[in-house]
């Protein structure tokens, strides 16, 4: 079961929205993935044909019975047919795939207290306590599989990925070879090249099941700011913008450079995530 936090980022709104629709459909708000992706529909339809939520909840059941590959699906939203909505269901599975995964991995609910001050656009993050980026020596090794993958993918950015490094309790960098968390320039035309590359390489979002023909659309890149992916026994996170490293002009003047194979790589620390809670 999801938490409030995982559900609302599965969905693209805010807990608030979630509970106050729920209780205009007298409805539980129940936090199993078949319930975000409906709770996705939901919300979609509501925000783009400004529809109530009891029309846009009756809607998305009859939508979500449909076969994913159905494609696009034209649903008549008046008696005279004059208002349709379209929807194109295998891009709408797509992309709620996507954002479960990352809600899964990445959603956590919110410290007790007073939160931290967000940095202002442009300001750069402060380096992590103990953080082993100010010496390359400690750059983190590549297995063979994760330095060609890291090849591909940053054959397709407009400048090389930052890896992310997240220590354990000891003041050194810990890697591992199974996970690979890359910080990503989203610059114009990267998000087009990047979603390309992850399709032809097999990625798929992690812990929830796809439709066979499952394609990573570039707009995920600028509605999630970071994708939890998998290839083969990889753990890929990709991120637009990563906390405690923002984004990637934030973390380039704080990564750590070093050579793997003649390719220029740099890598940046940040404090080590807590898992997800679920309730």
């Amino acid at each position: 079961m999801l938490s409030d936090a995982a559900l609302a980022a599965a969905v693209g709104c805010t807990p608030k929205w979630l509970h106050n629709a729920a209780a205009r459909l007298r409805r539980p708000l129940r936090r199993s993935h078949a319930d975000a992706i409906w709770w996705r529909m939901v919300y979609a339809i509501v925000n783009s044909a400004h529809a109530p939520v009891a029309d846009a909840a009756t809607a998305a059941t009859a939508l979500l019975r449909l076969d994913p590959e159905a494609g696009r699906v034209r649903l008549r939203a008046n008696a005279e047919d004059t208002v349709a909505l379209s929807v194109d269901l295998s891009r709408f599975h797509d992309c709620a795939a996507l954002a479960l995964a990352s809600a899964i991995a990445f959603s956590t609910p919110r410290r007790r207290g007073r939160p931290r001050r967000r940095l202002p656009s442009g300001e750069a993050a402060v380096p992590y306590p103990g953080s082993p980026r100010t010496s390359p020596e400690h750059a983190p090794r590549l297995s063979a599989a994760q330095e060609r993958l890291f090849a591909a993918l940053a054959g397709c950015c407009a400048s090389n990925p930052i890896i992310i490094e997240q220590p354990g309790p000891a003041p050194t960098a810990h890697h591992d070879d199974r996970r690979l968390q890359l910080l990503v320039d989203s610059a114009a035309g990267t998000a087009v090249r990047l979603a390309e590359t992850l399709t032809t390489l097999g990625a798929r979002p992690r812990a929830v099941p796809t439709r066979p023909g499952f394609t990573i659309a570039p707009s995920c890149f600028s509605t999630l700011d970071r994708v939890a992916l998998a290839i083969g026994d990889i753990a890929l996170d990709i991120a637009i913008s990563w906390p405690g490293a923002g984004r990637y002009d934030d973390a380039v003047s704080h990564a750590v450079p070093w050579q793997v194979a003649g390719r220029s790589i740099r890598a940046v620390t940040v404090p080590a995530r807590r898992p997800p809670a679920t309730q």
